[in-house]
């Protein structure tokens, strides 16, 4: 079993769905990353998120990851150009996009081509998407170790300082 990972779960209706905010409790209008974890990731599933809320509470910023209904379901069969214009042209606010470079999740045609993939979501983004958004070259799936995990909460942290 592992260590018991301190927060708070909350219920979002109206579904209900639920977000799990790491560390302890703070005030509500500390700003908030929502952290949506994809593929087979469920609630508290994804190793690297304790270490990405110490340097975002670091930075004055707290994470929540949300858990959608479609969390552990696999990769999404619909991944048209149109299909993601959709999905961040909803989104009206600065979007950081980190892709694994080694995720032994991805499909081999989405696996093989990664920069190509990374820059539908930029196109899709609409401007919308920071210069720090990249692929964490090496990278596993869960970002398995402490190297790729600090790069991507690097990355996370520059971010939030640019909006």
């Amino acid at each position: 079993m592992v260590d018991p990972i301190p927060g708070q779960l909350h219920l979002i209706s109206p579904k209900p769905l639920t977000a799990f905010e790491f560390g302890p409790p703070t005030s509500s209008s500390t700003p908030l990353v929502l952290f949506v974890a994809g593929l087979n990731d469920t609630l508290c599933s994804v190793p690297y998120l304790p270490l990405l809320a110490k340097r975002l509470s670091r930075a004055g910023w707290r994470i929540a990851q949300v858990c959608l209904t479609s969390a552990g379901a696999g990769w999404g069969g619909d991944l048209s150009d149109t299909r993601l214009s959709n999905v961040f042209g909803a989104i009206d606010c600065p979007l950081s996009i980190v892709l694994s470079g080694e995720d032994e999740t991805y499909p081999t045609e989405v696996k093989s081509d990664l920069p190509t993939l990374l820059g539908r979501f930029r196109k899709a983004a609409a401007g919308r998407c920071s210069a720090l958004s990249g692929i964490v070259e090496g990278a596993a799936h869960n970002l398995k170790d402490e190297q790729h995990a600090g790069e991507f909460a690097d990355r996370v942290v520059g971010f939030l300082r640019e909006v």
